[in-house]
């Protein structure tokens, strides 16, 4: 199995493991391999995003990269193309159809199976790289049971823990997976043991006011929540020792483009306007001058960027709206090179972005900042953009990162602008400039952080660098540690 645990580095007797293993930013999480010695010291885990969805990819990562070294681990590969496998190969088994994007499938094969004990062979995973006559990537994570006769699609659009119930209630039951595709919230066995289930309900696309607030409402505290974010945990979190002098550039650029062309009415002004480079690079995550801001934003959820579900919109859609608003406000300043902003968002998505698979993507799609030099004017900086943006969706367009409830189309849709998609093309180019320019201008103040209340999970190891091994020893280990921080 794999182990998590949590070491507080703000507890004294928690400060020889510390010093041994190097700890010296927080929160710092190493992966460890099974069997770990005593002079290891772990794997440092790259990014720095705290969501659940983003660690359990790290792990999986991480998992397949020490995998060829441990031959009890599970196979975590596809064992073939969901439209030319041989099925008939195959006694009954589930199969997980995905894109190449998507976790879900090795997650569930986790799940099942411990790292070096028995491996189950009645689940494996099957890539969907193109649209079929019955299954779209759209459709996708799927899962599917072969009966050893025929193929059956149970459930579209599945998550793991719908995954898990279908597997226990059908090896538990014997009820046929067929039936079991339905409202999976309602799936339950009655006292004769048969499966009771309410009907599917596809979902739609959202229009009217819903799309209205999702796709083209920019919201002030989503924007201080972005930015919140950026400066405790992507920036706030990293070890100073780490800090390159590109690394350092790129966050005095960042920093220097958030105080100068942020909306005026934010309050965050009022920090932002006493903070500077030292400041930023000197202190801890847990004395920063929004510490104790980021607590109230953290507790406080989404407006414009709360997607349908947990796992979409948030953060990375916080920053293309940051972003967006940044060039906007510099064009109606009308001061500053025009690739001011968009060499501050590439040193920034580069060194700081948690998602490091999207950093690179970006990186390479600006050619690390060459690909601005034909930027000459504001209004070139924010039609670059818009169309970088665009390409983005595109290619995820159709995966699982897309919110089946607020699909990636082409923005902005022909609906709310018309005269962008012109046929003479100046007469686009100047009506899409118009567009942005109002949107990311008439910004929703509506919306404000509530102190809430939280509180957290601390496993100690008591300060013994023993017992901490032994712990390590008995299979992987996510390590966190942690400051204390409330």
């Amino acid at each position: 199995e794999i182990k998590v645990g949590a070491v507080d580095c703000a507890d004294y007797q928690n400060e020889d493991i510390c010093q041994d293993y190097e700890i010296t930013s927080y929160p710092t999480i190493r992966f460890f391999p099974p069997n770990t010695t005593k002079s290891d010291i772990g794997t440092q885990r790259e990014s720095w995003d705290k969501h659940v969805s983003s660690l359990k990819a790290d792990t999986i990562y991480y998992l397949e990269s020490i995998q060829n070294h441990y031959e009890c681990f599970p196979d975590l590969e596809a064992v073939g193309d969901y439209s030319e496998y041989n099925y008939e190969e195959e006694e009954s088994k589930f199969f997980i159809i995905e894109d190449e994007f998507s976790f879900l499938g090795k997650e569930v094969i986790l799940n099942i199976d411990s790292l070096c004990g028995n491996s189950s062979n009645f689940i494996k995973r099957l890539l969907l790289t193109q649209n079929s006559s019955s299954l779209s990537l759209r459709d996708t994570p799927a899962l599917a049971f072969w009966n050893g006769t025929n193929l059956t699609i149970v459930k579209k659009d599945v998550n793991a823990d719908e995954v898990n119930k279908i597997l226990r209630l059908h090896y538990s039951s014997g009820a046929d997976p067929a039936v079991l595709g339905g409202d999976i919230d309602s799936l339950l066995l009655d006292d004769n043991g048969q499966i009771e289930f309410g009907a599917i309900s596809d979902v739609s696309v959202a229009s009217g006011a819903e799309l209205q607030r999702r796709r083209y409402t920019v919201n002030l505290f989503d924007l201080e929540k972005t930015l919140v974010y950026a400066l405790t945990d992507e920036i706030g979190s990293l070890s100073r020792e780490s800090f390159s002098s590109e690394a350092t550039k790129a966050l005095e650029d960042f920093l220097l483009v958030v105080k100068e062309f942020l909306p005026s009415e934010s309050v965050l002004h009022s920090v932002l306007d006493n903070m500077d480079l030292q400041q930023l690079l000197d202190v801890s995550q847990d004395q920063h001058p929004i510490a104790e801001l980021s607590r109230r934003y953290d507790e406080t959820p989404w407006y414009s960027c709360r997607g349908s579900k947990p796992q979409y919109g948030g953060y990375s859609c916080g920053q293309w709206m940051l972003w967006h608003t940044l060039t906007v406000q510099q064009h109606l300043q009308n001061r500053g090179d025009p690739r001011l902003v968009l060499k501050a968002m590439n040193g920034y998505i580069k060194h700081f972005f948690g998602c490091r698979s999207c950093s690179r993507h970006f990186v390479e799609m600006t050619e690390d900042g060459q690909a601005f030099e034909n930027v000459s004017s504001y209004k070139d900086a924010i039609l670059y953009l818009w169309e970088a943006h665009n390409n983005v969706n595109a290619r995820v367009a159709n995966t699982t990162s897309e919110d089946p409830r607020f699909p990636k189309v082409q923005f902005p849709a022909p609906t709310h602008c018309p005269q962008c998609y012109a046929t003479d093309d100046a007469v686009a180019t100047n009506a899409t400039v118009d567009f942005l320019v109002d949107m990311y201008t008439n910004i929703d103040t509506r919306h404000t952080a509530q102190r809430t209340a939280s509180g957290g999970r601390d496993l100690s190891t008591g300060g013994t660098n023993d017992a901490f091994l032994n712990y390590v020893q008995s299979g992987l280990l996510v390590l966190f540690s942690l400051v204390l921080m409330l």
